[in-house]
C-alpha cells in the first residue's frame, strides 16, 4: 500500500488479506492409519502441480511400503489423463482421485492424511499448504510454492528445490 500510494494517492484503497483463517479448534494428533497416507489437494493441473512427477515418487516409495495410499482430491480436465497414468502405473489399488471435495468433506479428508504433499511448478499463495499446516500436517512442499522457508524454518516438513521424483521420494 505504501508503495502504491506513492504513485497514486487512493484513499479508498485498503488491503484484503488474503490467507486461510480456521477458527476451529483441531486436535492435532497421530491419525489412525495402519500405513502411510500421502496427500494432495488442489486443482488437478498435472504440469503446474507436478502430479505426473509425484506419482513416479509415489510409485517408488510404494515398493517399500506396498501399503501405503496417495489420496489426490480435486478436479479439472485433466482427470482423464491423471486416471491413465494411475492406470499405466498399476497404482489403482494405492492412488485414490476423489474429485473436488469441500468444507467438512474436505476437511475429514486432510485430518486422515498423515503428510499434506505440494509439489507445484510455481504458486502465488497455496491455500491448501496453509490449511494443511492448521491441521499440523507436516508438508513436503517445492520451494515454489512460496511456502517453502517458512516450512523449514518451523521444523514443519521438508522443502525441496526441485521438481523431481527422485527428491520427492528421498525425502
Amino acid at each position: 500500500m505504501n508503495g502504491l500510494k506513492k504513485i497514486f494517492e487512493d484513499k479508498k484503497s485498503i488491503i484484503l488479506p488474503y490467507g486461510f483463517e480456521n477458527d476451529k479448534v483441531i486436535l492435532i494428533g497421530r491419525t489412525a492409519n495402519a500405513t502411510i497416507v500421502f496427500g494432495f489437494i488442489g486443482r488437478l493441473d498435472i504440469y503446474t502441480k507436478v502430479l505426473d512427477t509425484l506419482l513416479k515418487a509415489f510409485t517408488k516409495f510404494k515398493k517399500n511400503q506396498p501399503g501405503s495410499e496417495l489420496w489426490i482430491v480435486g478436479d479439472s480436465s485433466d482427470k482423464n489423463i491423471l486416471e491413465n497414468l494411475i492406470k499405466g502405473k498399476s497404482l489403482e489399488e494405492n492412488v485414490f482421485l476423489f474429485g473436488s471435495k469441500f468444507g467438512a468433506d474436505k476437511e475429514d479428508l486432510l485430518k486422515k492424511m498423515d503428510i499434506f504433499v505440494h509439489p507445484s511448478r510455481n504458486e502465488g499463495l497455496p491455500l491448501f499448504v496453509i490449511e494443511a499446516a492448521s491441521f499440523g500436517k507436516l508438508r513436503i512442499a517445492t520451494d515454489a510454492t512460496n511456502r517453502g522457508t517458512q516450512i523449514k524454518n518451523c521444523e514443519a516438513g521438508i522443502t525441496i528445490y526441485s521438481q523431481s521424483s527422485a527428491q520427492l521420494y528421498h525425502h
